[in-house]
Formats: C-alpha cells, sequence, structure tokens
C-alpha cells in the first residue's frame, strides 16, 4: 500500500507505530490537541489507517529482522527464569553458581545483573533476575487467559430471580 494521500493521516500513521499511542500521535500529526483523543479513534476506526499501519509494522518488521517468535521467547526466557537454572546449594548450605559454560544462552538473558566482590573473608557473588510479573502477564495476554470481556450464550429457560430486601414494617 503506498502512502495516504493525505498528508496529516500519513503522519498519524508513521506517529502511531512509534508508541501507539494514539492521542500523542494525532497532536503530532497536526490534528490539535483539543479532542486528540476522540480524533484518534476516529482516524483508528477507518479501513485505510488500519492498514497502513499494518503495513508500516510489516516493513519495521522486516527491516529490524525482529519476529513475533523472538518476543515470546525473549518473554518466556524471562518469565520462567528460576534460580535453578543458574546454581544450586549444596548440602553445606553454601550457593554454588554453575559455570556460564553450562548454562544454556536463553537462560543467561534473563539475568538483570551480576556483582562480585572479593573482601578477605572470600568472593562473594550477587545475582539478580529481571521481574518476571510483566512478561508472564504479556504472555498471558497473549495466549488469551486474561480476556476483558466474556460471551455467554444461555439456550433454554431462563429466569431472573432477584432479591430484594422489604423494609421493615413499624409496628
Amino acid at each position: 500500500m503506498p502512502k495516504l494521500k493525505d498528508k496529516k493521516r500519513e503522519e498519524f500513521c508513521q506517529q502511531y507505530v512509534v508508541d501507539f499511542n494514539g492521542a500523542r500521535s494525532a497532536r503530532d500529526a497536526g490534528f490539535g490537541p483539543k479532542g486528540a483523543r476522540i480524533q484518534a479513534s476516529r482516524l483508528l476506526s477507518e479501513s485505510n489507517i488500519q492498514k497502513r499501519i499494518v503495513e508500516l509494522m510489516k516493513n519495521r518488521s522486516e527491516r529490524t529482522q525482529i519476529t513475533q517468535d523472538m518476543v515470546l521467547q525473549e518473554l518466556a526466557a524471562v518469565g520462567f527464569s528460576d534460580f535453578g537454572h543458574y546454581g544450586r546449594i549444596k548440602a553445606n548450605r553454601n550457593l554454588e553458581f554453575y559455570p556460564f559454560s553450562k548454562i544454556k544462552e536463553e537462560r543467561t538473558r534473563a539475568i538483570k545483573s551480576m556483582k562480585q566482590v572479593d573482601n578477605p573473608s572470600g568472593r562473594s557473588i550477587s545475582m539478580t533476575l529481571h521481574d518476571k510479573i510483566r512478561p508472564l502477564e504479556l504472555l498471558g495476554k497473549h495466549t488469551g487467559m486474561f480476556a476483558d470481556t466474556h460471551n455467554v450464550n444461555l439456550t433454554g429457560d431462563i429466569r431472573v430471580i432477584t432479591a430484594v430486601p422489604r423494609s421493615k414494617k413499624k409496628k
């Protein structure tokens, strides 16, 4: 699909694929600050805008060579990381890290930081993993676990019973 003929609409699409913020994109494209959210909503409902955004995203994916699978694999590496991938607690209750050569490459990407401190009593190593909550949330959304709406189809006789508290009678 070629660029949109309407320059403001084309600029909206170009801005939208930066951070997927419709109101900001509408303002930056020159639609004005007042009612930017409403204007963005209208623009995003237009089929030619939707098609152009999809095309721009596809072009960016091809250009950067980043696929959805790659993103999901990275989220999974962080979301499903576990200390057992990196070390163990020995019988004497000391912590032992595995050599990096024994850790799978995708596991090392879940490490946020490592620090080694040499002191008179010996060497101390600390390791921090990236937070797991957000990657797990994104993976859950991707798999449809957290539906915002639920469709319920009921057939047959349906009776709705409501209970309304009665006011107490005065004697």
